[in-house]
């Protein structure tokens, strides 16, 4: 089980038993501590943050009345401290009543610090706190990445991703795609779990995410929880979008789950693109050869691991040509959603012309609705009946060999022998195409000449060789 950081309260501080504070008004005990400050200005609103301690002697406050010390409290709150320290014993015996008045009436927390705490002690104790807690945050989130590391390197390494996830961030976490459709989503722990719904305008979220490609992400947190859109992938356009969803807000440890969930399931779905690309240009090819009648080397292609279709089964089918005038790369991703229904009689590629417009080969009784659904408006689709071959072609026999003699150097003007001991061809084997032997074809090389270096013929008329 990971751990889940929590950033230090002031009730870590104040109820410190070796720092001795006594506490006077409760304020806000569980508001996170940013840091400390020790001031005794009377405005020390300009050096702060918010989420500090302010710690003080009172010394410029020795002669305040009410007013002032109610004025002192509200700049304090308006800034953003979460607590004042009133050191006594030195310029003050006591906290000021009203000091303490003021600080009940705006609910920010007031402690006492005794004359023997220094407020060093207290600054160290709040040091040592919050670098704890960053030691602890860096744990967790190494403890995070290897957690998702090891679910990466998973059979089911995309799904085991966003299972993790959705665990860490105590959410759901879902894979979708630009049209907002989830293409994986984390499995629920418990059945009886209610699955976190996504944001409300998802789809408008992500259209308007898209022009920016992969620098612009999506995050709200409110009343109703946290969210938040991530784009996945490495350069240009996402291949996708990881949309998790929480009913409380983000810590550390989830930013830092969701920003390495990103990171892997970017990698996963940069393989998925090449693949997919890859499969897309076998199905092309496999279009091709089906549509000009290599049935068989069509059918081949086809049953490749690389096309990730298979084979189709049928001897009746319909080509249906489309025109889509929205984007052609979302119609072909919705027609091969739908063809994945029925992958042995729907297959769906892209054209080689007509800019690359999908086309879909469907086994005869198709209903086709759904696929001219998703051409979307202005889309336009007509099929035309395609019979598929179902027995090869016959293959011609080879023509016989002529076998005649060629005629030898040696043999005398019109006279033939046989040099090899084979018999002359006799006319009923020789082919009726070609009324002659196949040695008058025949041509006799020229004499192969040998070409001397000059270094040979050098020593040969040095030596006289």
């Amino acid at each position: 089980m990971v751990h889940i950081g929590r950033v230090p309260v002031l009730a870590d501080v104040v109820k410190n038993p070796t720092l001795r504070l006594q506490v006077l008004v409760d304020g806000q005990l569980h508001a996170p501590i940013r840091w400390v400050a020790t001031s005794e200005l009377d405005d020390p609103t300009p050096f702060l943050e918010g989420g500090e301690i302010v710690l003080t002697t009172g010394l410029a406050a020795a002669a305040w009345d009410d007013p002032a010390w109610s004025g002192y409290v509200e700049r304090l709150g308006r800034a953003g401290a979460i607590a004042v320290g009133f050191g006594i014993g030195l310029t003050h015996v006591e906290v000021p009543a009203a000091l303490e008045a003021a600080a009940r009436r705006i609910g920010l927390a007031l402690f006492a610090v005794p004359r023997a705490v220094p407020f060093v002690a207290v600054s160290r104790t709040i040091a040592r706190l919050v670098q704890q807690e960053e030691q602890r945050a860096l744990q967790s989130a190494l403890a995070v990445q290897q957690q998702l590391t090891r679910a990466a390197v998973a059979p089911e390494g995309a799904t085991a991703i966003l299972d993790r996830l959705a665990r860490i961030v105590r959410g759901d976490a879902v894979v979708c795609d630009r049209d907002a459709t989830a293409l994986l989503r984390a499995r629920p722990r418990d059945e009886r779990v209610t699955r976190h719904p996504l944001p409300a305008r998802l789809a408008e979220l992500i259209d308007r995410l898209r022009p920016q490609g992969m620098r612009a992400s999506h995050t709200d947190a409110g009343p109703r929880g946290a969210s938040v859109i991530q784009p996945l992938g490495l350069s240009g356009t996402p291949h996708a979008y990881l949309v998790v969803t929480a009913t409380g807000s983000w810590d550390a440890a989830a930013q830092t789950a969701i920003a390495a969930a990103a990171a892997l399931l970017s990698l996963d779905f940069e393989r998925r693109a090449e693949a997919l690309a890859t499969a897309r240009e076998v199905r092309t090819a496999g279009l091709h050869l089906l549509l000009s009648g290599r049935t068989e080397s069509g059918q081949a292609l086809l049953a490749l691991r690389a096309a990730a279709v298979a084979p189709l089964d049928g001897a009746r089918f319909h080509v249906l040509r489309t025109h889509c005038a929205d984007d052609p790369v979302r119609t072909l991703n919705a027609l091969e959603r739908w063809a994945a229904a029925d992958p042995a009689g729907r297959l769906v590629a892209s054209s080689s012309g007509d800019g690359g417009q999908p086309v879909a080969v469907l086994r005869d009784g198709t209903d086709v609705a759904d696929a001219v659904a998703a051409l979307g408006p202005g889309g336009q689709a007509w099929a035309k009946p395609v019979l598929w071959p179902t027995s090869p072609r016959p293959t011609p026999p080879p023509a016989p060999r002529c076998c005649a003699p060629r005629p030898s150097d040696r043999s005398p003007a019109g006279t033939t022998s046989s040099t090899r001991g084979r018999p002359p061809c006799s006319p009923a084997l020789r082919p009726t195409s070609s009324p002659a032997p196949c040695w008058a074809r025949w041509r006799p090389r020229p004499p192969r000449t040998r070409r001397c270096s000059r270094r040979w013929t050098r020593s040969t008329a040095t030596t006289g060789r």
